[in-house]
């Protein structure tokens, strides 16, 4: 008899995609499941499709709840979920067939706390791989940390992996909080022994244009709310991997690096405005400890070109992230997406 499996789903104003998520989760190889289907208050017909599949199928649960946002939902069904192991999924997305199988066996082969796998960036006419390149590898906790911390080969993000269901004993997601899934990821991968990633991608994570405003503004909201993660890291990575702390560090500048570029090319950016200050204040930063930071072994080559020349001259900088921009668009085009094109906070 296989062990209990619990898959938590979070549901808001997802009606359009909710039957191809419920679907995919019915239709996976490994068949005993707890699917605990959490509607957080969605206004439209979430919650009587959340109804009609439980009539359908034993092993769904629902609850309603009052809206609270994701990470309520994702606690609730955390607190209710009778599971050996645990797996998340957004109500938008879909999984293949056999990922749940895949985790499993990733995760009782190696011995594992944590299995993941990959995942596809999926557009309206287009399914672009997190990986390019179909591996297996095995993490301790600590070489974990250093692949989040990195932008490696362990995401922040819930879905698309498999935890015993120990892992959260003592951690919850924090409310109200953006990137509460970062917040919580030292947290969760410290309290496992060994993780697992195989790279074959079986998650679909769908690209919904309302999900975000794509916009200069938007970025810098979200890259100046990250700062506060990246000071989660460090206190951290300070107590439990002293090690990891030039890692952190890095983060911290790669993140001033990113918010310099989008308030740089934003034509219509207000010098008076507090992130176009806080871009200068990270410049002046820089500056300050360029000695300092250049020696971090986290800067990839392209960081440090990036930082010299800040340093040199801010249009120097400018005149270089255009240029890279202008290679992330054409990659785009051509449907090829890789870490090193991303920014850490997207």
């Amino acid at each position: 008899m296989t062990p209990k499996i619990s898959i938590i789903v979070p549901i808001y104003k997802a009606e359009r995609y909710l039957h191809q998520c419920i679907d995919s989760i019915l239709a996976q190889t490994y068949t005993n499941l707890e699917i605990i289907l959490v509607n957080d208050g969605s206004p439209d017909n979430c919650g009587a499709i959340c109804d009609e599949y439980a009539q359908k199928d034993g092993r769904i649960k629902v609850i309603h709840k009052e809206n609270g946002g994701v990470a309520t939902a994702r606690n609730i069904g955390i607190d209710t979920a009778a599971g050996e192991y645990l797996a998340f999924m957004d109500s938008d997305d879909w999984i293949e067939p056999e990922m749940i199988d895949l985790l499993y066996n990733s995760l009782i082969n190696n011995d594992a706390d944590v299995s993941c796998c990959g995942f596809y960036w999926t557009y309206v006419n287009m399914n672009v791989p997190e990986y390019h390149k179909e591996e297996k590898l095995v993490f301790n906790s600590e070489e974990a940390v250093e692949q989040v911390l990195t932008n490696g080969n362990v995401s922040v993000v819930p879905w698309a992996k498999l935890y015993k269901r120990h892992i959260f004993d003592e951690t919850r997601y924090p409310v109200d909080k953006l990137f509460e899934d970062n917040l919580i990821i030292i947290d969760l991968l410290m309290d496992a022994e060994k993780i697992t990633v195989d790279t074959k991608s079986g998650y679909y994570y769908r690209q919904v244009k309302s999900s975000r405003v794509n916009s200069f503004e938007n970025d810098r909201e979200r890259a100046l709310a990250f700062f506060d993660v990246i000071e989660v890291y460090r206190e951290t990575v300070e107590k439990k991997c002293k090690r990891l702390v030039p890692a952190a560090e890095a983060v911290l500048y790669q993140n001033y690096i990113s918010l310099l570029a989008s308030v740089l090319i934003d034509k219509n950016h207000d010098k008076k405005s507090d992130d176009y200050k806080f871009a200068m204040s990270a410049v002046e930063k820089i500056r300050t400890n360029f000695e300092h930071i250049i020696t971090n072994p986290y800067f990839t080559t392209n960081q440090k070109i990036k930082l010299y020349a800040i340093k040199i001259n801010i249009n120097l900088y400018k005149f270089l992230q255009m240029i890279n921009d202008k290679k992330k668009e054409l990659g785009s085009k051509n449907g090829q997406r890789n870490k090193s094109t991303q920014s850490f906070f997207e």
